[in-house]
């Protein structure tokens, strides 16, 4: 689905006529897209379907909330990473803006270096499998209005490694 909505970003498909790059983008660009994604959340509403790429790479059957109002899909860092040069440049304006309104919005300090997002990621993959008193610990942590900060992250990561 191609959106020219504002606050969409990334609803695009860059394989309609171009193939991925064999090797990952990783500059600043990529960092910012993850960075963001890292305030994402699943919408509750699914999809009866997905989107797969020419290259078999297939988006999940429902968007991510971002802050500020803005919405993506599931592969946003794929195409940033493997068809940055076939995303229109007001995609890229978008993660810019969006990027900025994150870095200067005190609801949303700079705490995260690429191997606490990692961590991050991990641990949101592996929610499912938490004790209930760990997952209720989680959820206190992950549904607070601020991020995850020093000790937090520590917890987290205690949590991950038991699993």
């Amino acid at each position: 689905m191609i959106s020219s909505n504002e606050k969409d970003i990334l609803f695009i498909e860059p394989d309609a006529d171009n193939s991925p790059t064999v090797i990952a983008t990783s500059d600043e660009l990529t960092r910012r897209i993850d960075y963001i994604l890292t305030f994402s959340k699943p919408q509750t509403v699914h999809f009866r379907g997905f989107h797969r790429t020419r290259c078999g790479k297939i988006s999940a059957s429902y968007n991510l909330d971002l802050p500020d109002g803005y919405v993506t899909n599931t592969l946003a860092d794929y195409y940033v990473k493997h068809y940055r040069l076939h995303i229109p440049i007001e995609e890229v304006e978008k993660i810019n803006d969006l990027y900025i309104f994150i870095m200067s919005s005190l609801k949303y300090p700079l705490i995260y270096s690429k191997e606490d997002i990692n961590t991050l990621r991990r641990i949101k993959n592996t929610k499912e499998d938490l004790l209930l008193n760990d997952r209720i610990r989680f959820n206190e942590i992950v549904d607070s209005p601020m991020r995850p900060t020093g000790e937090i992250l520590l917890f987290m990561k205690e949590l991950i490694d038991r699993n």
